[in-house]
């Protein structure tokens, strides 16, 4: 079994390797590892005390957030190196403001990469954040006896570790998982796996805290000249099928105000093209204020917006859900604004919530979209408010069990 994981993950380079050659992202993928090792050695010279964060991409960064925060207030002497697996992640660090020793991608899983590379960082701790099972990785750092903890885990008994020994044997690698939920904590304790809390998700502390600083942020001059006190819908992170549906409500109904952040930024001037809207930059770099009064679309092709956009919202539209999932539903529900979302949202237990108490709907096709708008025009849900707030405190748990 570990040799054809072995295979797999060079069957995966391959993969990338062939993309690379029509996909921009999976060219970055390959260009920001060229010499990591070079990189790497020349940054993380004579170092010790070096605590490793990994996340998969920018939604697991969101997670990280909180508990990087946490840890580095309470164990300041410890130096944080941070690593993603995907190009967007990086990025995404780039737009915020924390405070790490060091960023870098991670090399791909394989036996001497993973060698390599804890020789040359030689962590004293490791925090995988929620999906990141990497086993070479994984089975380096237990060899090392470096403590490894996961954050923010959530498991299904369809997974391959509850199906496979081989899998399954590899979570015993680990020192301790937190745990979103009792179901995931039954399922590894049904692999004799107990070093396991029900922690929560530290999703909830981030934008709880990052609520917290938007409350003294003035509204922009041209996000008021925008809104114009009209009711808005604020479609995030959105894909083609969600802006297929959207299109079809948004060219019969002129009394609504409509703000689309695509998933991928790139397509921001395609989308502004398709719906005759305003492309942010665009009317920012004219700085002509009359513009965001005489229109009511607006295309936003800046990253780091879209958290602060839902304060004003009147319904929030996530995307995602005709594709491979939807994506943080979290951020809206923060501020108290209803949400809708296309059908795939199985993964994700505070959608489910959420339609329980009414303060979100999942639809399928343009007339349920419509019906779901005109239900949520008059919502006033503090349930909302109350279900974030209640799922707050992941972060607290952790550092209470990992920081000495």
């Amino acid at each position: 079994m570990p040799l054809l994981y072995n295979i797999g993950i060079q069957i995966m380079y391959l993969i990338i390797l062939i993309r690379s050659f029509f996909s921009k992202k999976e060219r970055e993928w390959l260009l920001v590892r060229k010499g990591w090792v070079k990189n790497l050695k020349s940054e993380i010279k004579n170092q010790n005390n070096i605590v490793w964060f990994h996340c998969a991409s920018a939604g697991e960064f969101e997670q990280a957030i909180p508990l990087i925060k946490a840890y580095r207030e309470k164990s300041p002497q410890h130096k944080i190196l941070l690593t993603f697996f995907s190009i967007s992640g990086f990025k995404m660090m780039e737009t915020k403001k924390i405070d790490v020793d060091w960023t870098f991608n991670l090399p791909l899983d394989t036996e001497s990469n993973a060698k390599l590379f804890l020789e040359i960082t030689k962590p004293i701790k490791v925090f995988f954040i929620k999906y990141e099972f990497w086993f070479n990785y994984m089975k380096e750092i237990k060899e090392r006896n470096i403590p490894i903890y996961f954050v923010s885990s959530l498991f299904r008994p369809n997974q391959l570790f509850f199906k496979n020994k081989w899998w399954g044997n590899q979570l015993k690698n680990v020192d301790h998982f937190f745990v979103q939920n009792q179901h995931s904590r039954e399922l590894l304790l049904n692999l004799n796996i107990n070093r396991v809390t029900v922690s929560g998700d530290t999703r909830f502390d981030r934008v709880y805290f990052r609520k917290k600083e938007e409350r003294d942020l003035d509204k922009p001059i041209w996000l008021n000249n925008f809104l114009r006190k009209k009711q808005t819908i604020i479609a995030g992170s959105t894909w083609k099928k969600d802006e297929d549906i959207l299109f079809e409500f948004i060219k019969s109904h002129s009394n609504f105000n409509f703000i689309i952040v695509p998933h991928d930024p790139e397509r921001s001037l395609s989308v502004s093209k398709r719906f005759n809207a305003m492309l942010y930059s665009n009317e920012k770099r004219k700085e002509d204020r009359l513009s965001f009064q005489r229109n009511n679309m607006l295309v936003i092709d800046r990253l780091g917006l879209l958290f602060s956009l839902y304060k004003y919202a009147s319904i929030a539209y996530i995307g995602g859900g005709f594709d491979k999932g939807i994506h943080n539903i979290l951020e809206p529900a923060c501020f108290g604004k209803p949400i809708i979302f296309g059908p795939n949202y199985k993964k994700f237990k505070e959608a489910y919530d959420l339609i329980e108490l009414k303060g979100a709907e999942s639809i399928l096709d343009f007339s349920q979209l419509r019906d779901s708008i005109y239900r949520f025009q008059k919502f006033e849900n503090k349930l909302t408010k109350d279900y974030m707030s209640n799922k707050c405190g992941a972060t607290e748990k952790i550092i209470k069990e990992i920081v000495n």
